[in-house]
């Protein structure tokens, strides 16, 4: 599908319904070089599939053209943008129960749209950069958004995430007027831990708080 001039690639999965059957749907952002195929954007898209949810996963065009992000993110917001009414567009989609999930990068640009948009039900925040070395990738100022968040919303991060340091992320979420749910794991920035096992079981245990979290939301 398109996105202005650019090409986006979307990967979707759509549950057999008849009308007037409606799903609840959700479109995964991934991160900055975590594409759409990596364990966490991949892995939720299946287990929130095997859910009975409408769900999308796809690449940035910066990622798939081999570039940098736009500034101020304007093409990624754009982006996902796109994909969410491309999905709400679906036939047998409930647009009253639209959700959107990001990795990283994307977490940063699902929480711009959903603080704006509040036709989203509830937002995923998977490994959110609250503060990083290279600050041209920060995505602007994350306390103004969550301050006019006033969906649902589950932040999933790793306990040794270098881009979201704990006790930066508590101080962050304090007195917020509608703080959002956390699940801490164990982990870096993408999860990975000493030995494949942990690892495995950091990212297991990562997609069960995402997904109960969403089936609980989706029958609110």
């Amino acid at each position: 599908m398109r996105a202005g001039a650019r090409e986006v690639r979307v990967a979707i999965s759509m549950p057999g319904v008849l009308p007037p059957s409606v799903v609840p749907a959700l479109v995964i952002a991934p991160g900055r070089r975590y594409h759409r195929d990596r364990p966490l954007t991949r892995g939720l898209f299946e287990r929130a599939a095997a859910e009975g949810f409408a769900v999308a996963r796809f690449d940035w065009s910066f990622y798939a053209a081999g570039r940098d992000p736009s500034p101020a993110f304007a093409d990624e917001v754009e982006e996902l943008g796109a994909v969410i009414e491309h999905v709400r567009d679906l036939e047998g989609v409930d647009r009253s129960h639209f959700y959107i999930a990001g990795k990283s990068l994307g977490a940063g640009v699902a929480l711009e749209r959903a603080a704006s948009d509040p036709s989203i039900r509830g937002v995923v925040l998977m490994t959110p950069p609250i503060h990083t070395p290279k600050p041209e990738f920060k995505m602007g100022t994350v306390r103004p958004r969550f301050e006019h968040l006033r969906q649902p919303a589950l932040v999933i991060v790793g306990e040794r995430d270098p881009l979201c340091d704990l006790s930066r992320l508590y101080g962050l979420l304090a007195g917020l007027p509608h703080p959002p749910e956390l699940a801490v794991v164990g982990g870096d920035h993408s999860l990975r831990a000493e030995t494949e096992p942990e690892a495995v079981a950091n990212l297991d245990l990562a997609l069960k708080h995402a997904v109960d979290w969403l089936r609980r939301q989706s029958v609110r």
